[in-house]
């Protein structure tokens, strides 16, 4: 499955053999555990965020997949920049026109 090789490729393994992160949790959860320890902080991953502690609660394995999925392609395709939180002065890397750390959207 082309998708799988994605996750393969961000999470920095080759295998040679049959690819199940769309079918065992016991694949898919490093992968969303990579998600939240390096990328917690990035709007797309904050914006899915609900859905995709949805998906787990509910056993979702294949929403779960297409969330991480999407997140992988945002953050393969989009360029990021790096700015300062104009309200708290936090360093923050962005990929849209909002320039406030995660925290401060949050409180909005």
């Amino acid at each position: 499955m082309k998708d799988n090789k994605l996750i393969e490729r961000f999470m920095g393994v080759e295998s040679s053999f049959d690819l199940h992160y769309h079918t065992s949790w016991d694949w898919l959860m490093p992968v969303i555990s990579k998600c939240y320890q390096e990328h917690s902080r990035d709007a797309y991953f904050i914006q899915h965020n609900k859905h995709l502690l949805e998906s787990i609660k509910n056993c979702d394995i294949s929403k779960a997949h297409q969330i991480v999925l999407g997140f992988i392609n945002q953050k393969n395709y989009t360029e990021v920049y790096t700015a300062t939180c104009y309200k708290c002065n936090e360093e923050i890397e962005y990929t849209d026109v909002f320039s406030m750390c995660p925290l401060c959207l949050q409180a909005i």
